[in-house]
């Protein structure tokens, strides 16, 4: 009997000490980065983007940021209100993609699409000069597209994602698209 008691002890000390760590709360970032992924799957499969063989991990400056110093006549902040249908300027800093990193799991982009690091990416313009890199990243990287990070309001129902085909300067607002019972779809209206 005092043997199966401190058989009995010795597992209920081992479980505290080991088995009742808290559950770790996932940051800001994280849920925004998961929900990244999600778009760029769903967007991927529609028609218009199955151009997609790979995709470069984007720089982490936000959307508004890439606006304010590519397009400062375009009032980015004021399309954020549109889209959002915000009251305020105010609403834009709790949206999703303002403020968060975005670290994207590779592992996590689906349909045979080549996730290429930014890393990578500019190993290639730094070997060879600016026409070479680019035959280069062609032969390497076919059908390369582009994404700047998206916004996505609280609720993650609706964002705002760009996606290019080649280097080029922003010169359209990015389309607002939307989760429709769990699935991401361009909002044609």
């Amino acid at each position: 009997m005092k043997m199966d008691f401190r058989i009995l002890s010795l597992l209920l000390l081992f479980n505290l000490i080991f088995g009742c760590g808290e559950t770790k709360q996932k940051t800001r970032s994280e849920i925004y980065s998961e929900k990244t992924a999600e778009l760029i799957n769903d967007l991927l499969k529609e028609e218009e983007n199955q151009i997609c063989d790979c995709i470069l991990e984007p720089n982490n400056q936000s959307m508004a940021q890439i606006y304010k110093s590519e397009v400062p006549a375009f009032e980015f902040e004021n399309y954020i209100i549109e889209k959002f249908k915000l009251q305020t300027t105010a609403g834009i800093d709790s949206l999703y993609g303002i403020n968060e990193k975005l670290i994207l799991n590779p592992d996590l982009i689906t349909g045979g699409i080549k996730f290429v690091t930014q890393k990578e990416y500019d190993s290639i313009y730094n070997k060879y000069d600016f026409e070479e890199a680019r035959e280069v990243l062609n032969e390497t990287y076919p059908n390369l597209c582009y994404f700047t990070k998206p916004i996505f309001d609280r609720d993650f129902k609706n964002a705002l994602f760009d996606i290019h085909y080649e280097t080029s300067d922003l010169w359209t607002p990015p389309p607002k698209v939307k989760n429709i019972q769990g699935v991401w779809e361009y909002d044609r209206n």
